[in-house]
C-alpha cells in the first residue's frame, strides 16, 4: 500500500528481490493540473510498469473492500505513504502483520508530516523506522531503524528522496528477518513521543517577525510543498532558498529588503537576525537568483515585504 513518490523505491526493492506483491493498493486517480485530467499516483505508474494488480478503493472502511482484501489472502502487508489509516480488521487477517515504513526516528514525529517536522524542530539527525502496525497512528513496535545526519541547507524534498531510498534498502532484509522470527520488536516509548500535523498551503505564509533561524527552517522544510511565500506588488513571491547570514549586516526591520553591492547579496530582515536570500520566484515567472531578480525590479531593495 503506497501512493506518493516516497513509496516507489520500496516497491522497486520488492520486485528487484523477486518478491512480487499479489496486489498494490494506492489512492484513486484524482483530477488535477491544466485541463483537470485524471492524475495517477507515482505508485500506480510503477505498478503498471511491473504489470501488477492494482486496487484503488475510495475508502477501506467499506465492507466490500474488506471482503476483496480477504479474497487476496495476504500473509504480510507493506505500507509506505499510503494516505489513509488502515482499519484494524485488515491487520487481523495477516499472519505476519503489517509493516510500515515511516520517515522519522520513532517515537519522534509520528503523524502525516514527519520529514517537515524534523527540519522545523531543528533536529540534527533524521531517520527511517520500519514498525509493526497496530490500531494507533505510528505507535507499533519498531523492527528496524536507521539514523542519518541532516545536511546543511537540505530541503524537505531532498530529505524525502534520501529517506525513501534508505527505507527501501531496509525493507527486504527486515521482511526476511521478521518472517524468519529473527527480530524482537522494540516497543515505542509513548512518554517521549512527538507528533506532526497535516500541512496546509496557508502554512507557507511567512511572518517576518519570527527569527531568521525559524524562517530558515520553514523555507527548507516546506520546499517543495507548500513552499514559503509573501507578496510583492500584489503578486505572490515564493522564497525557495535562503541562508542564515552570520556577518555584520545592515540594520533593517522585519520584512525589509536590502542590497549589498560589495557582496552581491540580497538581505531580508527578520525579528532576530538576517537572511541571505538566494532563490525566489514571482508569481507567473520562473525561479531566479535573488540578485538577478533585483536587476529586473530595482525598487525591490528597500521594499518591505508583508507578513
Amino acid at each position: 500500500m503506497g501512493t506518493s513518490a516516497f513509496a516507489v523505491p520500496a516497491l522497486d526493492a520488492l520486485v528487484d528481490s523477486g518478491i512480487l506483491p499479489i496486489a498494490v493498493y494506492t489512492q484513486p486517480d484524482r483530477k488535477g493540473g491544466r485541463g483537470r485530467q485524471n492524475l495517477v499516483s507515482p505508485v500506480k505508474e510503477r505498478a503498471l510498469h511491473y504489470e501488477l494488480p492494482i486496487v484503488q478503493p475510495e475508502t477501506l472502511r467499506a465492507e466490500a473492500e474488506l471482503s476483496q482484501f480477504k479474497i487476496l489472502e495476504p500473509s504480510i502487508l507493506v505500507v509506505a505513504a499510503y494516505g489513509s489509516i488502515l482499519p484494524l480488521e485488515y491487520l487481523d487477517l495477516l499472519e505476519n502483520g503489517g509493516l510500515n515504513i515511516h520517515p522519522s526516528l520513532l517515537p519522534f514525529h509520528r503523524g502525516p508530516s514527519p520529514i517537515v517536522n524534523t527540519i522545523l524542530e531543528g533536529d540534527t539527525d533524521a531517520g527511517v523506522s520500519i514498525f509493526l502496525m497496530d490500531e494507533g497512528m505510528d505507535t507499533g513496535p519498531i523492527l528496524r531503524q536507521k539514523k542519518t545526519p541532516i545536511s546543511l541547507n537540505e530541503t524537505g524534498g531532498a530529505l524525502t528522496d534520501r529517506l525513501s531510498l534508505e527505507g527501501a534498502k531496509m525493507l527486504v532484509p527486515t521482511l526476511h528477518d521478521w518472517t524468519k522470527g529473527e527480530i524482537e520488536p522494540v516497543p515505542q516509548d509513548n512518554n517521549i513521543a512527538t507528533y506532526s500535523n497535516l500541512l496546509k498551503k496557508s502554512d507557507g505564509m511567512l511572518d517576518f517577525k519570527e527569527s531568521a533561524l525559524t524562517l530558515k527552517r520553514k523555507i527548507d522544510a516546506f520546499n517543495p510543498w507548500p513552499t514559503t511565500y509573501t507578496t510583492y506588488k500584489g503578486k505572490r513571491l515564493t522564497i525557495l532558498e535562503a541562508w542564515l547570514y552570520d556577518g555584520k549586516g545592515p540594520e533593517i526591520e522585519p520584512g525589509q529588503i536590502s542590497h549589498s553591492p560589495p557582496e552581491q547579496k540580497i538581505f531580508l530582515g527578520t525579528g532576530d537576525g538576517i537572511l541571505d536570500m538566494r532563490k525566489i520566484q514571482l508569481e507567473g515567472k520562473r525561479p531566479v537568483d535573488a540578485i538577478d531578480f533585483l536587476r529586473g525590479y530595482q525598487d525591490f531593495s528597500g521594499s518591505i515585504l508583508p507578513s
